[in-house]
């Protein structure tokens, strides 16, 4: 199933190289607590489920939830959304997936797209 987020981002003016000047010897800790404090809506986190570091910190370093914005290329390993589903339950994770226009299946990907597009044309699979 397709789900948007909208983010309606407030005004809110950032000084990149501050920042990165500020947290440069920063723990990852203090960066998300900055953005929990500074950008209280909007936020998403971004997984492929490789790690889940990150949605650790959140739930139970910083007591914190954010969706979390997953790519499911329908050409994942099996272990790979046996993660996501394990942490959506472990973490009480709001996920979000997104799938290659009009397809959600591997056939229709293959009908669409056209075989292995990853071999024939990696911009595109991208």
């Amino acid at each position: 199933m397709v789900q948007c987020v909208e983010v309606r981002p407030r005004a809110l003016t950032l000084d990149i190289g501050q920042l990165n000047q500020r947290f440069e010897k920063a723990a990852p800790q203090e960066i998300l607590a900055w953005c929990l404090e500074n950008i209280p809506t909007g936020l998403v986190q971004l997984s492929s489920f490789s790690t889940l570091t990150i949605s650790h910190m959140l739930k139970h370093e910083l007591g914190a939830q954010i969706p979390v914005v997953f790519l499911d290329t329908l050409h994942l390993f099996p272990e790979t959304l046996t993660t996501a589903r394990q942490a959506r339950e472990r973490y009480n994770l709001e996920i979000h997936t997104f799938y290659a226009r009009g397809v959600y299946s591997r056939n229709a990907f293959a009908h669409h797209y056209g075989e292995q597009l990853w071999e024939q044309d990696i911009d595109q699979f991208y």
